[in-house]
């Protein structure tokens, strides 16, 4: 995998490296520390956003990836909105 992204592929970019980090489950809210550490790997729109700025577009790069069946939308009892597991790959 490149060390940087296009953002064309930036759903794709940030699950699979969710995944190499052993995570099942996104949480928007709970992913800033983790989004600011990947910053300077993401497309420039990205650069200067603030922590509501960043939990929107991950929140938006999640949607993306459950409509492309990369996500499974979740409702997680004491959390507000939704979780996105990440779909193992088939083989």
């Amino acid at each position: 995998m490149s060390d940087s992204i296009t953002s064309r592929n930036t759903t794709r970019f940030i699950i699979e490296i969710l995944k190499a980090q052993g995570v099942e489950y996104i949480e928007p809210s709970d992913s800033v520390r983790f989004l600011q550490s990947l910053v300077p790997r993401l497309p420039p729109r990205w650069q200067n956003l603030d922590r509501d700025g960043l939990i929107k577009q991950l929140r938006l790069q999640c949607e993306l990836g459950a409509a492309t069946s990369r996500l499974k939308r979740r409702r997680i009892k004491g959390i507000q909105g939704y979780v996105y597991q990440i779909i193992q790959d088939r083989q």
